[in-house]
């Protein structure tokens, strides 16, 4: 593996991933469960889909004695991270990893570090050591500062006060489920929708909900990592779609052809 292009593996990472993430949503259940079934991804061995469940990495990130995964949280006696904390993190990605092939660091709390402890932290953000990654959970990234925010990805978890339609939902999981079948049945049902002038609301409604329920299945293992990353490229287009108001017959066609090359299981 070329670890300067810190990849998971070739169906895990159809792109290069990012060193560090945001993973934006509320406090709760589907922002945790992602984050450890990233983490256990990124730290896996398998051979195929990741993470497999079976090997010694994921075993171990299973039960929450994995060494190189590693949580940084704000000393209790402390209500802001303090700047020694932070720099303590960088100091230790210069060590290589124990059992794994990239250490993972997972920073809670993140929205308490003040302005001193985010500056330290901005040069390894920046140009972290290959076998390093960031997974950084927050309700509200507006709290970090934009030289911060500009470094990571940004994943987003559905949260509970998102007004998504039942009708929606269902929409999606059926979708899912098709996909989970077959390639080529999830196309013709995205292929059978109507896209036109009336339906232009319902549909986006659609990709709304298919937004928030893919990553609860990726979390849940419904749906592989590799189609979700894929699945999570097409919605960032949607939503240049969607702002650019083009009809969405456009969309229909982007995510089509997304889906046919991608097997979600």
């Amino acid at each position: 593996m070329d670890t300067g292009k810190v990849q998971v593996n070739n169906r895990f990472a159809a792109d290069r991933l990012l060193h560090a993430y945001l993973v934006v949503g509320p406090e709760g259940s589907d922002r945790t469960d992602f984050v450890n079934r990233l983490a256990t991804a990124l730290v896996c061995d398998g051979k195929d889909e990741v993470p497999c469940g079976h090997c010694p990495q994921c075993r171990k990130a299973e039960k929450g004695i994995h060494p190189d995964i590693l949580h940084i949280r704000r000393p209790e006696n402390r209500t802001v991270f303090p700047v020694s904390t932070i720099r303590d993190l960088c100091a230790d990605t210069f060590v290589v990893p124990n059992d794994a092939r990239r250490k993972v660091y997972i920073l809670h709390e993140a929205e308490l570090m003040n302005a001193p402890a985010q500056n330290a932290f901005l040069k390894t953000l920046e140009e972290p050591p290959a076998h390093c990654s960031f997974l950084i959970p927050i309700a509200d990234p507006s709290l970090l500062l934009v030289t911060v925010r500009s470094r990571c990805g940004e994943l987003r978890v559905s949260g509970a006060e998102e007004q998504i339609s039942d009708l929606a939902r269902e929409a999606v999981r059926s979708f899912l489920s098709a996909w989970r079948r077959s390639s080529l049945e999830a196309v013709s049902f995205l292929q059978s929708m109507d896209s036109g002038k009336d339906s232009k609301e319902a549909f986006w409604d659609f990709m709304d909900a298919l937004s928030a329920e893919a990553i609860q299945a990726a979390a849940a293992g419904k749906l592989s990592f590799s189609a979700w990353q894929v699945l999570n490229r097409a919605l960032d287009t949607a939503e240049i779609y969607r702002r650019h108001n083009l009809p969405p017959g456009y969309c229909i066609g982007m995510l089509s052809a997304c889906v046919a090359g991608q097997p979600a299981n």
